[in-house]
């Protein structure tokens, strides 16, 4: 080998060890690539919880036996959750750099803050669906 030869690769390792790793930053958009997908079904849920809370003395007509009240209460926590959920999802978009700028550990600082939040996030819309999936009146 010359002597060109063994700069350029001495120099390309250089250049490889200073670069960010972007493992993390693929699995926080991952995890987000799962979660997109939710935000409109939730939209639409929320509207058809509007519906209902809307309706409820005809439901009460139709269900006489039914604790219009505390159905109200249910709906209205569900809805405030569903908002919840989109409101952090909105958020957490609003905030990701896909290239932010700084040294590596910066860099990998912020993906790594990153992927927590958007695991904070999913949980929130897992909890969300459950919760949804559990209410009667939506199925």
């Amino acid at each position: 080998m010359n002597k060109f030869t063994v700069l350029l690769l001495g120099l390309s390792g250089f250049m490889a060890a200073c670069q960010p790793d972007y493992q993390v930053r693929d699995q926080a958009i991952a995890v987000h690539d799962e979660i997109m997908p939710k935000m409109e079904p939730f939209v639409q849920t929320s509207m058809r919880i509007d519906t209902l809370l809307l309706h409820l003395d005809s439901l009460h007509a139709i269900h006489p036996d039914l604790d219009t009240l505390h159905l109200r209460e249910e709906l209205t926590l569900l809805r405030d959750q569903i908002t919840t959920a989109n409101d952090a999802m909105n958020e957490w978009m609003h905030g990701f750099e896909m290239e932010p700028q700084g040294n590596k550990e910066t860099v990998e600082n912020f993906f790594e803050q990153q992927k927590q939040q958007i695991d904070s996030v999913k949980t929130l819309y897992d909890q969300t669906e459950q919760a949804i999936e559990k209410q009667e009146f939506l199925k």
